[in-house]
């Protein structure tokens, strides 16, 4: 694209696409695969998943966390596009892939690393706030990790909490707010206010479980990571899904085991944006 500009004259300027997101049923649609919820429904490997009871009458489609083979078989951008190719030609979805889509087709667009888990759908939206319901709820009152007979002493704690300038939404009352919770106040208690406010509340083993993702999110959000920091946070998000069924019974993070390679791969893009331009 060419611009004019009376004073320098004609400005060029190079846009590609190397990298992008959207939320789960989004990208089953940009991408051409099945629902996040089905069979090969993880767009980073190749894990088929299987169906768990949650309850006498209900069940769903989880990604039990697999200590033998934690990150699956790894998709790829060539596996992708042959995967696409059968689909059309058997007239049903292969390793989870319908058919081939767009994206695939850009020269620098790689439809496997250049698809970025969702941080704020997968982490905040989905898994703090998950966490927040089993503790504070009624619904879960009678299990060990429920606390929700001390939510007013939360709310208290969370009150007294002075944040800096830069968070601009600050954690409301539970009690009152909870179902209301935006992202950006799941990230501030994820981040900031969650540990300090549910020490000796939450029962220790709990809050050692949450404390790994509080402190491997925070890694990974940081603007420059070293190689041995994004070791250390992937060694606490495997272990915050291992211990997640046995602490709460079948919850589906399956998406966490990928989330450092994902910071990885997005951090090379970015390198490779400079290289393109």
């Amino acid at each position: 694209m060419t611009v004019p500009d009376e004073a320098v004259g004609p400005l060029t300027s190079k846009v590609v696409v190397i990298c992008g997101t959207c939320d789960l049923p989004a990208k089953c649609l940009v991408c051409n695969t099945v629902q996040f919820n089905g069979f090969y429904g993880c767009c980073k490997c190749k894990s088929p998943g299987r169906t768990v009871k949650t309850s006498a009458r209900g069940h769903m489609h989880a990604f039990p966390f697999n200590e033998a083979n934690v990150k699956g078989e790894k998709r790829t951008s060539a596996g992708f596009m042959e995967d696409a190719k059968e689909a059309v030609n058997c007239g049903k979805p292969v390793n989870g892939v319908k058919g081939p889509c767009w994206l695939s087709a850009l020269k620098y667009y790689d439809i496997i690393e250049g698809t970025a888990i969702d941080y704020m759908h997968c982490v905040l939206l989905g898994i703090v706030k998950m966490l927040l319901r089993l503790w504070f709820t009624k619904e879960h009152s009678s299990a060990p990790f429920n606390i929700s007979n001390h939510i007013k002493e939360v709310d208290q704690r969370l009150e007294q909490i002075k944040y800096p300038n830069d968070i601009s939404r600050c954690p409301r009352a539970l009690e009152s707010n909870l179902k209301y919770y935006k992202a950006s106040e799941l990230r501030s208690f994820l981040l900031f206010c969650g540990l300090p406010v549910l020490y000796g509340i939450l029962p220790d083993d709990y809050f050692q479980h949450f404390a790994l993702l509080s402190e491997s999110i925070f890694i990974l959000l940081l603007d420059s990571i070293s190689e041995e920091q994004l070791l250390h946070a992937e060694k606490m998000l495997f272990h915050f899904c291992f211990m997640m069924a046995p602490l709460y019974g079948t919850a589906n993070v399956h998406y966490l085991v990928h989330l450092v390679d994902n910071v990885r791969a997005c951090s090379a893009k970015r390198h490779l944006c400079h290289w393109i331009i």
